[in-house]
């Protein structure tokens, strides 16, 4: 039996934001259902909405789970989850937009093509 390879620290960064991502578009869901529902007055907010946010949600625990279960597919899907979070974190003050957004690419770039990262899922792939 080989060496067991470390979970990189970009591997164990990703799924933690994954999971806030995930509860942010399920409270953002329950939230406008409440409000579709009349509980919290009336906006007249179409299901599209926030069953698209819903989508969101699944394709984020989605990532999560294929992260934790060290699929291959888990890494790339996590990436794009990451770059396509990008739009909301462009509505910050300049500095602080500067560093989520450097932050999240190098995140992003890390988990996709980072030397820890590669040994991590090419490790998996051959205790199959």
């Amino acid at each position: 039996m080989g060496e067991k390879v470390k979970r990189p620290l970009t591997v164990w960064m990703t799924p933690v934001l994954l999971l806030l991502l995930t509860l942010i578009f399920l409270l953002i869901t329950w939230f406008f259902i409440r409000i579709e529902l009349g509980w919290a007055g009336d906006m007249g907010l179409t299901p599209v909405f926030w069953m698209t946010c819903l989508v969101i949600a699944s394709i984020c625990f989605l990532s999560f789970w294929a992260l934790a279960k060290r699929k291959p597919y888990g890494r790339w899907l996590s990436a794009l989850v990451l770059l396509l979070y990008l739009p909301p974190a462009v509505a910050l003050p300049l500095l602080v937009k500067l560093t989520v957004v450097g932050l999240i690419v190098f995140l992003a770039c890390q988990l996709s093509f980072g030397d820890a990262t590669n040994a991590f899922f090419a490790k998996q792939k051959s205790e199959q």
